[in-house]
C-alpha cells in the first residue's frame, strides 16, 4: 500500500541530540567566539558565579549598613535624652565604641569633647575634636559645628593662630558666617590687631542674621575701638 500509514505523517520528528546545533550556533555567534567560549567555559562559569556572589554581598552590605545606622541613631537618641550627666557621658562613649564610623559615633565623640571643654580641660577637648575631624566626611553637616568647637577650644587654650584657622573656615557655611566673623574679630582684638578686628566686626554688622540689639552692642564696640587712646 503506497504512502504508508497515514498516522506516520503526523508523527513529530524526533530531535537527534547528537546532531542538533548548539545554543551558541543558534545565536549566530562568530565561530572564533564560539570556540573561545567553549575553551574557557569553566572560567566563564566561575566569573558568573563570582558576579552573583558580589551582587548578593553588596545587597547584604547595604542592608547591614542601613541597619547599623538605624541602631546607632537609636542609641544616640537614648544618650541625648538621658538627664543624668555621668550616665549620659557613659552612653555617648558606648555609642562611639559600638558604632564606629557612623555619624552618631562622631556626634558622641564631639559630645565627649564638649564635656572636657566645660571642665576647662581644653587639651582633652581638642584631642576629641581632632579625632572627629580626621574621620569626618567632606560633606558632613557636622563640619561647621566641629570647626566652631575647635576654634573655641584653641582660643581658650591660648592658641590664637590655630583658632583663627577654624573661625575663617566658618565663612563658607550658611548660617555660620556671622559667628565666624565675630569670633575672628574677637581673636584679632586679643592679638592687638585693631584694624583687622574692626574689619571683621564691620562685615558682621552687615549680616542679616545679626539681631538689632546685638548690632547696637557691636556698633558701640566698634566706636570704642576707633576712639583714640587717651595719653596721660
Amino acid at each position: 500500500m503506497a504512502g504508508g500509514n497515514v498516522l506516520e505523517k503526523d508523527k513529530p520528528e524526533l530531535i537527534d541530540i547528537e546532531r542538533k546545533d548548539g545554543l551558541l550556533e543558534e545565536l549566530d555567534l562568530p565561530p572564533k567566539l564560539i570556540k573561545a567560549i567553549r575553551e574557557n567555559a569553566t572560567a566563564l562559569q566561575l566569573a558568573a558565579v563570582t558576579i552573583v556572589i558580589l551582587i548578593f554581598a553588596w545587597t547584604y552590605y547595604d542592608y547591614y549598613t542601613a541597619n547599623k545606622k538605624n541602631e546607632a541613631s537609636a542609641s544616640l537618641h537614648l544618650a541625648v535624652q538621658e538627664v543624668e550627666p555621668d550616665k549620659q557621658l557613659d552612653l555617648y562613649r558606648q555609642v562611639a565604641t559600638d558604632f564606629p564610623g557612623t555619624e552618631a559615633a562622631l556626634w558622641s565623640e564631639m559630645e565627649q569633647g564638649h564635656r572636657a571643654f566645660e571642665k576647662g580641660d581644653y587639651p582633652a577637648a581638642l584631642s576629641k575634636y581632632k579625632a572627629v575631624e580626621s574621620d569626618l566626611a567632606g560633606d558632613s553637616p557636622l563640619r561647621p559645628l566641629l570647626f566652631s568647637s575647635l576654634g573655641l577650644a584653641y582660643e581658650n587654650n591660648n592658641e590664637l593662630e590655630q583658632a583663627m584657622i577654624y573661625y575663617r573656615k566658618l565663612d563658607s557655611f550658611k548660617g555660620f558666617r556671622l559667628n565666624g566673623l565675630l569670633a575672628s574679630g574677637r581673636v584679632l582684638e586679643l592679638q592687638g590687631k585693631t584694624d583687622e578686628a574692626l574689619q571683621k566686626y564691620s562685615e558682621a554688622s552687615l549680616e542679616k542674621e545679626l539681631p538689632p540689639a546685638s548690632k547696637s552692642i557691636l556698633t558701640e564696640k566698634m566706636n570704642n575701638l576707633k576712639a583714640p587712646v587717651s595719653k596721660e
